[in-house]
């Protein structure tokens, strides 16, 4: 079990010790699940009363926290310096060794860097790259000419098609899939036919793209993540979307085909968008809102109610009336005298 005095935490830290400094730390918790042994957490001093509230032997407080009877570190941003204590409590990850597992199934014409670790049951494909220090967890699929930049860690079960580009220290959580045949079909003599797919996914540097996520491949062309973009689990990111650099798209989102979504933007869990819609740079998207127009840049917008088509439009025409209607209403309201209602609506 990993364990350190409070006053070696505080040192390393550059804190302000307050209380003893003997108390043993062995992990790190929120408030209200810490226990003895855990360091928790205060970010202002709104958190005082539930602070009494805690099972923890120590917390980190902001520089101009009131005195407490609790062990303390005293620091500027508590939320951001308890952070950086994350990775001496992370638990061990068992990574591949460096080399090739012997139960993996590597072609012939793979380049794989010497210092690659290629874990159990991996397939690498036909001309694929994997550039110096690639990371691939047991199971995982890389398909033909494909390549894999320098630092990439692919966890397991995760599938990356033919002729996908995976940029540098990227990460790949559990079940990702890049490079699946993109959802398309059109009316035909027999039903639906299916449109093919030859295009591919180019995936930048820094990205990380959570598990279960999938980013299907381009129509023609190419389906690409900007770097620095985190994409948390479960989304879809469909064929030929565009994506900018240092996006943060959460769970569930839904991004049709050909949507554009600028530098910058935040997505919030279980967005849809319409196909070929743009997302201007800096915009913020509020979760669970549909997107069936093109956003400005730095816009905040929420919403979507489905309904009836017609009935829905005409109810969105009136509401974009609004303004205008209540402008109007005061108006009158002004040349006849009549008191505006107030704050109980009593006029």
């Amino acid at each position: 079990m990993t364990s350190f005095r409070l006053s070696d935490l505080c040192s390393r830290v550059s804190g302000s010790l307050r209380g003893p400094g003997d108390v043993e730390i062995h992990g790190l918790a929120g408030l209200f699940d810490a226990g003895p042994g855990d360091l928790t957490f205060v970010a202002s001093a709104q958190f005082g009363k539930a602070l009494a509230l805690t099972k923890a032997s120590a917390v980190m407080i902001p520089a101009d926290f009131p005195e407490i009877a609790l062990p303390a570190i005293a620091v500027a941003q508590p939320d951001r310096v308890f952070e950086s204590l994350v990775e001496i409590f992370r638990p061990r990850v068992v990574l591949p060794a460096v080399g090739i597992d012997r139960t993996a199934n590597i072609a012939p014409t793979a380049e794989i860097a010497p210092d690659c670790a290629i874990g159990a049951n991996v397939f690498v494909g036909d001309g694929a790259k994997l550039r110096k220090g690639v990371i691939v967890h047991p199971g995982a699929y890389i398909g033909a000419d494909s390549e894999i930049g320098e630092g990439t860690e692919i966890h397991p079960n995760v599938v990356i098609g033919s002729r996908v580009r995976v940029g540098a220290r990227v990460i790949l959580n559990p079940g990702v899939v890049l490079g699946g045949e993109g959802f398309g079909f059109r009316p035909g003599p027999r039903g639906l036919e299916k449109l093919e797919h030859i295009g591919t996914v180019v995936v930048e540097d820094d990205v990380e793209i959570g598990a279960g996520t999938t980013v299907d491949r381009a129509r023609f062309g190419r389906t690409r993540i900007g770097r620095g973009t985190k994409i948390d689990n479960l989304c879809q990111i469909a064929h030929n979307v565009q994506i900018g650099a240092y996006c943060v798209i959460a769970a569930q989102t839904g991004l049709s085909g050909s949507t554009v979504v600028g530098n910058g933007c935040m997505l919030g869990g279980q967005v849809g968008t319409v196909p070929q819609v743009r997302i201007g740079d800096g915009a913020k998207i509020a979760a669970r809102s549909g997107i069936s127009k093109d956003t400005a840049p730095k816009a905040v917008v929420y919403g979507f109610v489905a309904g009836p088509h017609l009935e829905r439009k005409r109810e969105e025409a009136a509401v974009r009336q609004l303004p205008a209607l209540l402008k109007r209403v005061r108006e009158l309201e002004r040349r006849l005298g009549i008191d505006e209602p107030g704050p109980s609506g009593d006029s």
